[in-house]
């Protein structure tokens, strides 16, 4: 039977660990070199040198499909093409507020799991954008942002970003939002580019962030 990584979770190696992140829950997990390297030659369908390692390999990988970690692979379907999504919005103050207001209100009653499939799911048009578009755009956000004094931005950098990302979106950005991970300690952090380049964030604050999920 071939396995793969269950559609809700996220994967990274990281220091010979395997750092995973549950999209439903938005909860951590670290697997330790010795189980990492069972989960890598998991997926890779790497056969056990001895009796004893395909007993742990067996174990190991029925104790992640019940954890819903692992599921059986299978063949990729053929679905209909695309449609095209709904129309960008003009970017308004009085949006990107409703914009922080509604993410706010989401995390704290659904959490982040809502929140982040419904992002995942945020069907906009998107088209090129000038370096104008995208300073009116940000302009935009970051007025919302004064006139709000919003009281979690310093604090969390999860509700800005994905804050940022839906109004960058509804106004047809093609931006990326990126949650990174670094380890010893372990911290998780999130932001927000386009083109390849960061959106209110700078690299002092990313550059140590192995990214492991991104949408």
């Amino acid at each position: 039977m071939q396995i793969t990584v269950a559609d809700h979770v996220r994967h990274v190696l990281l220091n010979d660990m395997v750092i995973l992140l549950d999209l439903r829950s938005g909860v951590y997990a670290a697997l330790q070199p010795p189980a990492a390297r069972m989960w890598d030659e998991a997926l890779r369908n790497v056969a056990p040198a001895s009796p004893d390692e395909r007993d742990l390999q067996e174990a190991f990988v029925a104790e992640m499909m019940e954890a819903g970690l692992f599921v059986e692979a299978r063949p990729p379907e053929c679905g209909a093409g695309r449609e095209a999504g709904t129309p960008a919005r003009r970017p308004t103050t009085a949006s990107a507020i409703m914009t922080l207001l509604r993410i706010d209100r989401l995390l704290r009653r659904d959490g982040f799991a809502s929140i982040y499939s419904m992002i995942q799911h945020l069907d906009v048009e998107v088209r090129p954008a000038t370096a104008a578009t995208l300073a009116r755009v940000v302009g935009t956000f970051i007025r919302a942002e004064n006139i709000l004094w919003w009281r979690r931005r310093n604090e969390d950098c999860l509700p800005r970003s994905l804050a940022l990302y839906w109004f960058c979106r509804s106004a047809g950005l093609d931006v990326r939002h990126v949650i990174g991970v670094c380890a010893n300690p372990f911290q998780a952090h999130a932001w927000v580019s386009h083109d390849g380049s960061l959106v209110l964030d700078t690299p002092a604050r990313t550059m140590a962030y192995v990214p492991i999920a991104e949408v």
